[in-house]
């Protein structure tokens, strides 16, 4: 488990947040499009998928960050230590209990990413703007 694995980590869940203001915008546009043009409510489901992943790839980068953070032997950069020095100290058993899934992190990223693609086809589909 090396450093620089972890510290993409700790960038890559930032991306996470504007990827579920998206889609909270998105829903609000779908149920928007709903109500005016009698839509279907399949757009509103994906941008609900698409929220919900995105904020699940967050917690997934997070969280495999941590894990990382713990498990690696180079010295961390002070913002790190001082994260991980947090974490340990709110709940130490269950920081500890954090297992690294990169792979799955960058999935759901990835999945996020094409269902707000997904979402957003269907919406200007059925709003007439395509």
């Amino acid at each position: 488990m090396s450093l620089s694995q972890a510290m993409r980590h700790r960038s890559l869940r930032w991306y996470g947040v504007p990827l579920f203001w998206l889609g909270a915008a998105g829903i609000c546009a779908a149920l928007a499009a709903k109500v005016a043009a009698d839509g279907s409510w399949g757009g509103v489901m994906l941008y609900v998928a698409a929220t919900g992943l995105s904020i699940g790839s967050f917690g997934l980068n997070n969280d495999t960050a941590l894990a990382l953070l713990l498990r690696t032997q180079e010295p961390l950069p002070a913002a790190a230590q001082r994260e991980l020095n947090d974490e340990l100290a709110r709940d130490k058993a269950e920081t500890n209990a954090l297992s690294p899934s990169p792979k799955a992190s960058f999935a759901a990223m990835v999945l996020a990413l094409f269902l707000h693609g997904a979402a957003a086809w269907r919406l200007l589909a059925a709003t007439g703007a395509m």
